[in-house]
């Protein structure tokens, strides 16, 4: 048995590897909160009191490369919404303030693997965490001697399980 259960935890163990790198990879970025987006704010005066046709020629002109989707008119300004971006226009001193969003695809393609978000991919996740089930408890059973889990593993197992256990319960 013990035959059985090293060769399937092998050959499980190279099909996943970029699989673990990826969760492993994600996860870090995740716990550092290393989002796969990047703002950048800018802010610029511009003639004061223009109108919405004014500030929308204004912007088409000095940003052609930035789609702007709409202007909002609020108390003391106006809000411009952006293709990735957000903006504020104070009327009274003429002050710009707007900021964009770049997004990175390789982050964003890890992070949406790690949420489960891409479509069709549960069925690997799921068969990603019975597999993690299964390393788990074949690898208790992979070593012998003085290295067995009979022997020096169930203290490092026990180890594992009052960390976790502490972590959950404070």
């Amino acid at each position: 048995m013990r035959k059985w259960l090293r060769n399937i935890h092998r050959d499980l163990g190279y099909f996943f590897v970029g699989i673990v790198l990826i969760y492993g990879i994600s996860g870090i970025l995740l716990n550092h909160k290393i989002t796969a987006y990047s703002t950048d704010k800018r802010q610029v005066y511009i003639s004061s009191n223009l109108n919405k046709d004014e500030l929308a020629s204004y912007w088409k002109k000095q940003n052609p490369d930035l789609q702007l989707k709409n202007i909002m008119s609020q108390k003391g300004g106006m809000q411009l919404y952006l293709q990735g971006g957000i903006g504020h226009y104070i009327s009274s001193s003429g002050q710009l303030n707007y900021e964009t969003y770049d997004r990175s695809l390789l982050i964003d393609f890890v992070h949406r693997l790690h949420y489960n978000t891409i479509k069709g991919w549960k069925y690997m996740a799921d068969f990603f965490a019975i597999s993690l089930v299964f390393f788990a408890i074949s690898g208790l059973f992979l070593s012998r001697g003085k290295h067995s889990f009979s022997k020096r593993g169930k203290w490092f197992t026990l180890i594992g399980l009052i960390i976790t256990c502490v972590f959950f319960f404070c």
